[in-house]
């Protein structure tokens, strides 16, 4: 826009910029009471990142945005009979492909109860227990049945799916049904 004078006055085009420091600025020149200054721009945002980082735009974005992250979950009963054997089991039910599953294990007959995490790089740890008089065991199984070592179901995670998750099933002598509740989370 170009400058104009009025009754010995030179307006300009407001150039008032949006920083993150003040500045007095140095020209000469009046902004008209009615002049606009932009503020914001029409650019489709960056997706926000799992890290923290600080913008680069001189404005404001405008557009609708939507925050990525939000927690989605489902829970699913399920269990693994010893006939079943060892192999693959599909666990299927989400609704989405999941990112990390919280498992929650129990053997009614061996009285005893587990829970197991797996991340979508493939870390498991699951702790189980006996009885207070044994203690914590500590194993690299997503779930753990029957922990006396001969009749054991241990499952360890192979894949997330679009549905679910499968696991890897070993079976040693003649264990108890695995029982289990998976909480499912993306």
């Amino acid at each position: 826009m170009a400058f104009t004078k009025t009754a010995g006055v030179e307006y300009g085009t407001p150039a008032v910029v949006l920083s993150t420091t003040a500045a007095s600025g140095s020209n000469q020149t009046a902004i008209r009471t009615d002049g606009q200054i932009i503020a914001f721009n029409t650019d489709d945002p960056s997706p926000v990142g799992a890290a923290a980082s600080v913008g680069t735009s001189a404005q404001a974005s405008r557009q609708d945005h939507i925050h990525l992250g939000a927690l989605t979950t489902q829970i699913i009963v399920s269990s693994r009979t010893a006939a079943a054997g060892s192999g693959d089991q599909a666990i299927t039910g989400a609704g989405f492909t999941p990112t990390s599953a919280l498992c929650i294990s129990y053997d009614n007959d061996d009285l005893t109860a587990g829970w197991g995490l797996i991340d979508d790089d493939g870390d498991e740890y699951v702790i189980y227990t006996r009885s207070a008089a044994a203690g914590y065991t500590y194993n690299p199984h997503l779930i753990q049945i029957g922990p006396n070592g001969s009749n054991t179901m241990q499952a360890v995670w192979k894949s997330f799916d679009a549905d679910g998750l499968t696991l890897t099933w070993t079976k040693t002598g003649s264990p108890p049904t695995a029982d289990f509740v998976l909480l499912l989370m993306r």
